[in-house]
């Protein structure tokens, strides 16, 4: 009785691991997505982007004057009165926030990080 139980339980466990390994041992897909540039492991900060709240009513054109050294590449709307936006070369979160906080028409804004569906 004892053996049957144990040579099951081993069983289980031999498949499971199996399974587990066939799973992780694939890796990153081999044909990175060419239209951001890079595969980003989720969690992790998305290079370049930052994700910004504004007050209501201003226009995200407004954005520009936070980091006027920096090219802006896009502008995109995510919701009501939150862009997300790309810039050429990273200005960095500090330089953001500083800017923002003194600017008075950005709420917050924070790295654009990639999220896993579940």
């Amino acid at each position: 009785m004892f053996l049957k139980f144990f040579l099951k339980a081993i069983l289980i466990f031999v498949f499971v691991s199996l399974g587990a390994f066939s799973v992780f041992s694939q890796g990153f897909p081999k044909h990175l997505p060419s239209e951001k540039g890079k595969y980003v492991k989720p969690g992790r900060v998305v290079p370049n982007e930052y994700i910004f709240k504004l007050v209501s009513g201003t226009s995200s054109e407004r954005i520009k004057e936070l980091a006027p050294n920096s090219i802006i590449l896009n502008i995109e709307t995510i919701m009501e009165n939150t862009y997300k936006v790309t810039y050429k070369s990273d200005p960095g979160l500090d330089i953001l926030k500083a800017a923002s906080s003194k600017s008075g028409f950005v709420e917050s804004v924070q790295h654009n990080l990639v999220y896993r569906a579940f």
